[in-house]
């Protein structure tokens, strides 16, 4: 084992893989690094296949977690071939599951997507649908970057639906959280904030930080939105606390970023490009790249009020040094250079930057991305006393803002009917649920329920006639709960005959 992070420690007892493995388990369900960390100890001295391939599996998260990408996905694929030969599809799917995750914060979203495909149908070749809850969360992610809102949220419910089945109130709680953002993103503010302050409940009861920070995030995010900045840092310093306390690196930059951008709105410029230059220097420690374009992006446009042109060139020739791949990120930069160009004049320069935007968010269907680029257009030409290119892009700016807004009503109108019939759904499924328990044993209609075909084989069995004497009468003065509940505990006294 050779790649990423190695622990070497004292010699000791070593502790059963079995106990282990459900150490890993629950450290994965809510991400805690930590316990992570102190199981490799534990791996590294365990000499058998599982072993060695959970070693990689969980090297592959911490190094992630790190900023180590080469070594992250080194390891992953270690765990992917040891797990295929061992045929372990359950644990597999995990792999999958978690490479998707890196994938998607990377951001190649296609790859992430045929990830959780395989891990969706692996955990469904094995019966496992406790486990189904996460990656279709996660799925429902990737269509929700892509702007597939009604597709998403599709994938949210059956998340959310499995996780409530389980009792998985760490899913619940973060299935909620990205129910809010969905209709955040559509502009139904009142009900996302409803949502995050569910999820926020559900949270704080279960003492998941992490996610609980989350929350909090994205409520600073929502609150910025509908211009109540106050409310917005309140959030976002909770935020950055939690994250200081769990010791979450990555969380303590985004924090620290969202509070200098909440600082420089409120009009505190100074004090806000203080914050998103520490946040910088924060993604980059933990190599996350698009953190630090996003920051630097943040304090040019801070630099611009402050009308600090020397430095924004500084800033922009460190930003124009990286590589980005996010197209809506590289529109962002073009948009900022055509600023430069304008401030010194050279103004044919600034509309060739802009047009290279306009062609970035036109191939990649950024309508938001294409509507600013033609605004900014529509000004230069102003500049530029070129009333054929000024008519030209405000009218593109109005007709891309008219089918944005078309848009948003279509994907409100998609969203609502995904909803009903989701809800439908749910009804049919509660009552497909109420009839196995009234009828088997709650073990038996528990596996039913969970799409497990029982079919036991038993090599001896005895077939028992029996009647409850006076169960009319009986049952004429008990509620249908109080009846299944008296026949599931004479079913389960007869099973253990």
């Amino acid at each position: 084992m050779n790649h990423g992070i190695q622990y070497f420690g004292p010699m000791s007892t070593p502790r059963p893989y079995e106990e282990v493995a459900e150490e890993v388990a629950a450290a994965m369900s809510v991400y805690d690094t930590a316990k992570l960390s102190r199981s490799l100890l534990d791996l590294e001295v365990l000499d058998s296949p599982h072993a060695r391939a959970m070693w990689h599996a969980v090297s592959g998260v911490l190094c992630a977690h790190r900023g180590d990408h080469e070594a992250a996905l080194a390891n992953y694929g270690r765990a992917e071939e040891m797990y295929e030969k061992l045929n372990d599809k359950l644990l597999l799917a995990g792999v999958l599951v978690n490479r998707g995750l890196f994938l998607t914060n990377t951001g190649d979203l296609p790859k992430a997507l045929s990830e959780y495909q395989r891990a969706i149908e692996l955990y469904e070749s094995v019966g496992a649908r406790d486990q189904l809850g996460r990656v279709l969360g996660n799925t429902g992610n990737i269509y929700a970057m892509s702007g597939d809102y009604p597709t998403a949220l599709e994938y949210f419910h059956r998340s959310l639906d499995i996780h409530l089945e389980h009792g998985q109130q760490n899913g619940v709680g973060a299935m909620t959280c990205n129910i809010g953002i969905l209709l955040k993103s559509t502009g139904d503010y009142p009900q996302a904030l409803e949502y995050y302050h569910r999820a926020l409940t559900i949270l704080e009861q279960i003492g998941n930080k992490r996610f609980l920070a989350n929350v909090l995030t994205n409520m600073g995010a929502l609150y910025d939105t509908i211009g109540g900045i106050d409310e917005s840092l309140t959030h976002h310093n909770r935020a950055f606390d939690i994250y200081t306390e769990i010791g979450n690196h990555n969380g303590i930059a985004i924090a620290t970023g969202n509070i200098g951008h909440a600082l420089a709105r409120k009009g505190e410029l100074d004090k806000g490009l203080e914050f998103l230059d520490k946040a910088k220097v924060l993604h980059q420690t933990v190599g996350e790249y698009t953190g630090i374009i996003q920051v630097i992006t943040s304090a040019i446009s801070v630099l611009t009020r402050q009308g600090a042109w020397e430095e924004i060139a500084v800033r922009f020739a460190e930003l124009d040094a990286l590589t980005i791949a996010d197209p809506q990120l590289q529109v962002m930069r073009e948009m900022a250079r055509a600023d430069i160009y304008v401030h010194e004049g050279r103004l044919d320069e600034a509309v060739e930057a802009l047009e290279r935007a306009l062609k970035i968010a036109e191939e990649h269907s950024n309508r938001s991305g294409e509507a600013n680029v033609h605004l900014q257009l529509r000004e230069l030409a102003l500049k530029r006393n070129d009333l054929a290119a000024y008519v030209e892009h405000n009218n593109a700016y109005t007709r891309i803002n008219d089918e944005i807004n078309g848009k948003d009503t279509a994907t409100k109108l998609a969203m609502q009917e995904a909803e009903r019939k989701m809800a439908k759904e749910r009804n049919e499924h509660e009552k497909h649920l109420a009839v196995l328990h009234s009828t088997l044993p709650k073990h038996i209609a528990d596996r039913v329920a969970g799409g497990e075909v029982v079919n036991d084989e038993h090599e001896h069995a005895a077939v028992l006639f029996m009647d409850i004497a006076g169960f009319t009468t009986i049952s004429d003065h008990l509620s249908s709960t109080q009846v299944v509940q008296l026949l599931e505990s004479v079913f389960t006294t007869l099973d253990a005959v």
